[in-house]
Formats: C-alpha cells, structure tokens, sequence
C-alpha cells in the first residue's frame, strides 16, 4: 500500500490541477490578476510540498512527525 502522505499530495495536486485548470476557463477576469493568482497558487502549493517533504525526511516540525 501507498503511505497516507503520498495520496494526500497525489489528492491535493489533483484538486490544484484543476483550479487552475478552472481559473483558465473564466473568461470574465483580466489576465494580469489571472496570472498573480496562478502564481500565488503554485507559489503556496510549493512551499507547502517543501514543508511535507522536509516532514517525511524528519527535519519538519514536530507536530508532523508521526
């Protein structure tokens, strides 16, 4: 079986995947804000894979360590 992390980031990837995807298809928004908030999301997104991976390899915080 997978680990529990695993498809917990395979699930969150998925869900961000298609909010971008969706914020693509909004035609109404003006592209520069389009674009901040496609940055913003894989910005946080990133620091949050860091933050998991850092966690599995055991330098995370404590409260993530299992």
């Amino acid at each position: 079986m997978f680990p529990a992390v695993l498809i917990q980031v395979v699930f969150v990837l998925l869900i961000v995947g298609v909010l971008l995807w969706g914020l693509s298809r909004i035609p109404a928004i003006d592209p520069t804000i389009k674009q901040f908030i496609r940055i913003a999301i894989i910005v946080v997104v990133a620091i949050w894979l860091i933050y998991i991976m850092m966690g599995l390899f055991g330098a995370g915080f404590p409260a993530m360590r299992r």
